[in-house]
């Protein structure tokens, strides 16, 4: 049965998209225009715009939106707590540590592209990146406190806690970034050494 003008339109859009993100990602966002997408799967510019009215800009901020939504699919949620609540504190930190490492690993060109590309900051909208950090908190804030609550870690500020961890993401990705390799000089063990002492 043939898909109809609805399916088609949505696989339409589905494949602008897509090529959008390989371009971003091999391109950066100022290497990538308009042309060389719809070039790409052999629609005309006009039909992306027809798609997309405000083209590569709106392009990006739809490819971000499905990397946020990435985001919270696959990094630890409330889910997660259960699999997580027989585990050690500092083996459940490393497990959650290392899951989120490998999404930035995983998504680094486009990462890359909203720290490094002022284009793409200037128009970013700052709250929703704000809300995507602040649920990073949120999620360590509820972690710790529900093993202070077990007694695994020490009386401390949960809040400046939440901070250290989300502190220590942020180094490792910008190293990321930078292209630097810091898995001989920090190791798994060593980060769980750092982590443990820091709470108990």
């Amino acid at each position: 049965m043939p898909a109809s003008r609805s399916e088609k339109a949505a696989e339409t859009r589905k494949n602008l998209i897509d090529t959008a993100r390989k371009s971003f990602s091999e391109n950066g966002y100022k290497g990538t225009t308009v042309r060389k997408i719809s070039k790409s799967i052999d629609v005309s510019e006009s039909l992306l715009y027809h798609y997309f009215p405000n083209g590569k800009r709106e392009l990006f901020a739809e490819v971000m939106k499905e990397e946020l939504e990435a985001f919270r699919r696959e990094v630890p949620n409330d889910e997660a707590f259960k699999m997580l609540d027989s585990l050690l504190v500092q083996d459940a930190l490393d497990i959650i540590l290392t899951r989120i490492l490998e999404f930035v690993r995983r998504h680094i060109d486009i990462i890359r592209i909203i720290i490094l590309e002022k284009e793409v900051r200037e128009f970013l909208h700052a709250e929703e990146m704000c809300r995507f950090m602040d649920g990073v908190d949120c999620f360590f804030e509820k972690f710790l406190r529900k093993r202070l609550e077990k007694g695994e870690i020490r009386d401390i500020d949960i809040e400046s806690a939440a901070l250290f961890l989300k502190g220590l993401l942020l180094n490792r990705t910008l190293l990321f970034i930078l292209g630097v390799d810091v898995s001989n000089e920090i190791s798994s063990e060593k980060l769980k050494e750092i982590i443990l002492r820091f709470f108990k």
